[in-house]
């Protein structure tokens, strides 16, 4: 949403007074938020209070969308630049009507539906129930439904080049260029003459900024198309940086998020609190392919799979015909407890029964409805469900399309204590694990690739620069300079690559130019950003390799050592959770000079875990279970054998006043970080060899106190 409200705020300044080049401050006096903000705000409004309608009611929805639109319109009557004329009448109408309007009005309110989506089809069907209650021509539902599915398709993490093919096939002719029709565009306010060029402007865009300023460029009804633009855009680059989650959770590119800060002054505090909400409810209810396993949101569509790859469907393979319809086959899990697949929920999960007590269960280990279902029983279809969640996922999918299900074992009685152990201090597939903090000297750490701070004209003659040039040879030079004769000069943030040739411990050099340290109005800290993220996109997709980063401008150059390690560390960990490669533990170094470089660098991995953790096990965003690895991390960065944490074990129970291990953390107040950190370990470890919990109450219990722990441990990290 964030991204539609700051298209329609930067564009405002420019509707009526289109300007022809990219050259333009984003926010400046005359800029402010405008109809198109305050009909996205309403859309996503009524989207959050359809949860108490049946989605499957459209008259119902259409009379949510009608509401809120009007209330809206109402409260906020005199927006820069005026509703449209007949939408202002629909605003104010007792029963109003759709006035057959192909209006771009529809397609600027659309992206909260995509957003909230579950599937590509839902997106479609929810941007027509929005657009129809006033904009019912044929081309006004168009233009909704095609920006609802580039947005939809950007979330679900699709490239460019899907995206303009699912367009072109299904809705608009996208075979122009910007500087085709940069000159002669003027102003249009139908879906057909103005939907098209803002997904072409995001489709030539290299950041999320340049998609803003390509579509501003080209003149038109700039805050609509910018609001298209935005949306489309912002939802595309903040999963690049961000991961899955990058459009919620503000984990994106630096430059992004100043943005949003900057956008933020210009709009009423009612719309930045819905658009927050909403962003947390649609995570919730839109992940659920992604969160549980499901690769693809629309993967089971065969058809809707060709038309985005451009490639034939695999043919499955030929399924025996199920004695018995596969949605009621029964699987005994133990004892007098049996399930079959349930259908109640979006996400594929279970039903259990026993006796006349009743269950249902997600293939997270969330109990979804518990009617009268025994206790003892719960927690074993719990640890059922999580053991064979795989198994469920395909099953459900299997049930839908009407195949046999896969066979899944039921529990043996011997199984039961194995059901949660373990192995300790096992590798962790977390992409924390991928970086490694060393102190030393960058030439003698052994990588593949090292990357070296130069300047423009690689001229090797700064001290880090100059040392690299002396170990690789005067070969270097000689290359750096054919190069510099055929590229010209670096600029701020510009990669060079070339071979180690000398440089023993090294296949391959990144020679990148970091920024100076300005007062941090040069956009420095989008820059520097930008080094990193281009060093990681040079090495390709080879994960495989290994690649050792120095202190990038903290030296002569003068960043802000902090700030400059938090920079490092969130945009290397949001281009790994971005990407599909899955690189190797330690592949990726941060050498620091300094020891209080390594300390620093040490801590803001640390907080880095602890948010992530502390994300993690909330329970509104996880099934209530700690992500095991993510302590371990934490436990590695402070102690070099699993054992260590054992002594502050000691110390805690010597004190005691009891021998039940949760009273141990009553004046867990007065701990330290490594004595919170060594409980923690202690009480997973103790959870997994004895079987897990005695009963949901007493784990519901343990993992409030492991998680006030880890807030603790997060403040003092931060007091440091």
């Amino acid at each position: 949403m964030y991204g539609a409200f700051i298209g329609d705020i930067v564009g405002s300044k420019y509707e009526f007074d289109n300007i022809k080049t990219k050259d333009f401050p984003l926010f400046s006096k005359g800029c402010a938020y405008t109809d198109d903000t305050i009909m996205t705000a309403a859309v996503a409004k009524a989207l959050m209070l359809s949860e108490t309608v049946p989605i499957a009611d459209e008259n119902a929805m259409k009379k949510l969308f009608v509401q809120t639109m009007q209330d809206f319109g109402r409260r906020y009557p005199n927006p820069l630049g005026a509703y449209g004329a007949r939408f202002n009448v629909w605003i104010w109408e007792e029963d109003p009507q759709p006035y057959n309007s192909c209006g771009n009005g529809s397609a600027m309110r659309v992206s909260p539906c995509a957003l909230y989506a579950r599937t590509l089809r839902e997106a479609e069907d929810l941007a027509r129930r929005s657009a129809v209650v006033s904009h019912d021509h044929p081309e006004g539902i168009k233009g909704a439904q095609a920006v609802a599915a580039a947005v939809f398709l950007a979330k679900s993490g699709k490239t460019k080049d899907e995206i303009r093919r699912y367009i072109s096939e299904n809705y608009y002719d996208l075979g122009f260029t910007l500087d085709e029709i940069r000159e002669t565009y003027a102003f249009e306010a139908t879906c057909q003459k103005s939907v098209p060029q803002a997904i072409v402007a995001f489709l030539e865009s290299e950041s999320f900024e340049d998609a803003i300023r390509n579509v501003i460029s080209i003149g038109g009804d700039c805050d609509t198309t910018g609001a298209v633009t935005g949306s489309i855009a912002w939802t595309y680059y903040a999963i690049r940086s961000g991961g899955e989650s990058g459009w919620v959770r503000d984990r994106i590119d630096p430059a992004m998020l100043s943005i949003k800060e900057q956008a933020k002054a210009y709009l009423p505090a009612e719309f930045t609190a819905i658009a927050d909400e909403f962003h947390e409810r649609s995570w919730r209810r839109a992940a659920a392919f992604r969160r549980f396993n499901d690769p693809d949101a629309f993967s089971h569509d065969k058809e809707l799979y060709a038309k985005l790859t451009g490639k034939a469907p695999i043919a499955p393979e030929e399924n025996k015909k199920a004695e018995t319809d596969p949605r009621k086959q029964i699987i005994s899990v133990f004892q007098d407890i049996a399930v079959d697949m349930d259908y109640v929920l979006c996400i594929p999960s279970v039903h259990a029964k026993c006796g006349t007590g009743e269950i249902i269960v997600d293939c997270a280990g969330c109990v979804r409805q518990n009617n009268g279902f025994p206790r003892d029983k719960e927690l074993l279809v719990i640890r059922w469900v999580r053991l064979h969640r795989n198994e469920i996922i395909k099953n459900h999918r299997r049930a839908n399309e009407g195949k046999t299900l896969l066979a899944i074992k039921p529990l043996e009685e011997k199984e039961i204590i194995k059901l949660n152990m373990m192995q300790q201090w096992k590798k962790a597939s977390d992409p924390f694990s991928a970086i490694q903090i060393v102190q030393g000297d960058i030439c003698e750490v052994k990588a593949d690739v090292i990357v070296n701070p130069t300047d423009a004209r690689c001229s090797g003659a700064g001290g880090l620069d100059r040392e690299i040039h002396k170990l690789a040879g005067e070969d270097l030079r000689r290359c750096l300079e054919k190069e510099r004769k055929e590229k010209g000069p670096l600029k701020e943030g510009g990669v060079l690559e070339t071979p180690a040739l000398s440089l023993k411990n090294a296949k391959r050099i990144l020679h990148l130019v970091g920024p100076a340290w300005k007062n941090g109005f040069s956009s420095e800290e989008g820059i520097l950003a930008g080094c990193y993220r281009h060093a990681m996109e040079s090495i390709g997709p080879e994960p495989k390799l290994s690649i050792a980063f120095p202190c990038i401008s903290t030296g002569a150059k003068r960043f802000p050592e902090g700030r400059a390690a938090e920079i490092a560390l969130h945009t290397v960990f949001n281009f790994i959770c971005a990407g599909k490669a899955a690189y190797a533990p330690g592949s990726i170094l941060f050498v620091c000079p300094s020891e209080r470089q390594f300390r620093l660098y040490r801590r803001v991995l640390k907080e880095m875990i602890l948010e992530r953790a502390i994300a993690v096990s909330s329970p509104e965003s996880a099934p209530g279970e700690f992500d095991y690895n993510l302590i371990l991390l934490l436990a590695k960065l402070e102690w070099n054998e699993p054992g260590d944490y054992q002594l502050y074990v000691g110390q805690m129970g010597a004190g005691a006043e009891s021998d039940d291990k949760l009273l141990w953390a009553k004046n867990a107040d007065r701990w330290d970080y490594n004595t919170c950190l060594a409980y923690i370990v202690y009480m997973q470890r103790l959870s997994y060899w004895s079987g897990g919990w005695e009963d949901p109450l007493r784990e519901q219990l343990a993992n409030g106190v492991l998680r006030r722990l880890l807030l603790r441990m997060g403040t003092l990290l931060k007091s440091c």
